[in-house]
């Protein structure tokens, strides 16, 4: 087995990196109550050959972690979101030049979120096993059967990857895919409201809810505790639509927070008149002329639906709902029609409308 848990070994591996253009690169971690992943192993794969890095052994990761960071170094993951946080907090680095298999079989027409196995079967013709996917990788030593299913990880993505990149490339659509891989989709701290926007009907509302959430964010990350295992997203909606957030009394809140420290943070740091800002108010009043919007939304959408069938892609790889919703709302969002393909294909007469 191709487990690397002693010094030399992994001077070795840096030494067939170091040779490399790019790498194949996939992670093993636990992230089932913290808020960031804890990595269990890091696996390296080549043309012919594979390795996963066993990051509870005593070793010097120095090199190792520099040769991850290296840009000229491009790295093949799918579905990378999750990996690159357990890899850039582990070994304190910022990963860069990542194709992501994920983004690339979308931009092909394989749907949204297609799994690396349905990729292995179709591209590879292997059918692959995911039983050890929720098996413990903290403990220590790891069987034969869960190493074979963390080197499977490795073992079909370059072929994968020349296969995606001449799709693209017959499609003309590798700019797209180029472009798509410099853009930061994730929902700034300061927006996380927005996944809310229908649970607040009234301005006292749409406060506690707004900073329910920019302090459960800080609490999580402060405390590496998950956000749900603080208060739920589900009940945060609930207290919504019952309207128990009215009276703006956070012991109604009691309940439904599981732990009784982070209760205690939200009492004490929970300000309603500094929360209630005019930037605050303008928001709320932004979400509710989303509902006077409606046409403007469904033309979005049918723009949307227009280039998705035309394409053969989901509309949401053009316009998603929060875009839309950001759009109309004037939020300064990371909205993807404003720039790239998509601002010459429809973006510049949506910012007309």
């Amino acid at each position: 087995m191709a487990l690397i848990d002693h010094q030399e070994e992994l001077d070795l591996l840096c030494e067939l990196i170091e040779q490399s253009s790019i790498i194949a690169l996939d992670t093993e971690f636990i992230r089932t109550k913290t808020y960031y992943p804890d990595l269990s192993l890091v696996q390296i794969g080549f043309e012919d050959s594979y390795f996963a890095v066993d990051t509870f052994a005593k070793l010097d990761f120095t090199h190792f972690s520099r040769l991850l960071a290296n840009p000229n170094i491009l790295k093949i993951i799918h579905s990378a979101e999750q990996d690159i946080q357990a890899i850039n907090r582990f070994f304190n680095i910022e990963i860069t030049n990542i194709y992501d298999t994920q983004l690339a079989a979308l931009i092909c027409g394989y749907g949204e979120s297609v799994s690396y196995r349905n990729l292995v079967k179709d591209i590879c013709d292997k059918d692959l096993s995911k039983k050890q996917q929720f098996s413990n990788w903290e403990v220590r030593p790891l069987s034969d059967v869960q190493l074979v299913y963390a080197l499977n990880d490795v073992k079909y993505s370059m072929n994968i990857y020349h296969e995606l990149e001449q799709r693209l490339e017959i499609l003309g659509r590798t700019e797209w895919f180029r472009e798509d891989s410099n853009i930061t989709y994730t929902l700034p701290d300061e927006y996380l409201w927005i996944k809310f926007k229908k649970s607040s009907n009234h301005i006292e509302e749409f406060v506690l809810i707004k900073a329910i959430l920019k302090l459960r964010q800080k609490y999580a990350m402060e405390h590496n505790i998950a956000p749900n295992h603080l208060i739920k997203n589900i009940d945060i909606t609930k207290l919504a639509h019952k309207g128990n957030l009215l009276n703006l009394k956070l012991e109604n809140l009691e309940e439904y927070i599981q732990k009784e420290e982070f209760y205690n943070y939200l009492v004490n740091n929970f300000d309603y008149q500094a929360e209630l800002t005019e930037e605050v108010a303008q928001k709320f009043q932004n979400t509710k002329n989303y509902i006077k919007h409606a046409k403007l939304s469904n033309l979005i959408k049918e723009i949307a639906s227009h280039f998705a069938d035309k394409y053969g892609l989901p509309e949401s790889y053009f316009i998603s709902r929060d875009e839309t919703f950001a759009h109309i709302c004037q939020i300064p969002y990371n909205i993807r029609f404003y720039q790239g393909f998509r601002k010459e294909m429809f973006g510049d007469f949506i910012s007309k409308l």
